[in-house]
């Protein structure tokens, strides 16, 4: 049964999560991954994303996000797990890829 994953972080805006993507890349898309979404608003950072199952988002996170983000000193962030009750994409959604920015090279560094 896909899961939902949400994370949430005020620790986290744009540009530490722009340093972020380019410590740990997600391309290519992690074995069980289905849907990664990104926004900010008022709260700082919201990752959203669903995966086939529980135990290969939590195998991902250990071996690549959580690393990844204690080498940048960012605090990493247990996500909240939910069942996904419905799940709909279009067809082409692939084809509405955005990709984060690269990091401002003055911040790399910080």
């Amino acid at each position: 049964m896909p899961i939902m994953a949400i994370y949430r972080s005020k620790e986290v805006d744009r540009e530490a999560f722009n340093r972020y993507r380019a410590e740990a890349p997600i391309e290519p898309a992690p074995e069980g991954a289905i849907v990664h979404q990104v926004a900010f608003d008022e709260d700082g950072l919201l990752v959203i994303d669903v995966w086939e199952d529980e135990a290969q988002l939590k195998a991902f996170n250990e071996s690549r996000i959580f690393p990844a983000l204690n080498r940048l000193g960012i605090t990493p962030v247990e996500p909240k797990v939910l069942q996904v009750h419905a799940l709909w994409a279009a067809e082409d959604a692939s084809r509405r890829n955005l990709a984060a920015p690269a990091p401002n090279p003055e911040s790399v560094s910080a």
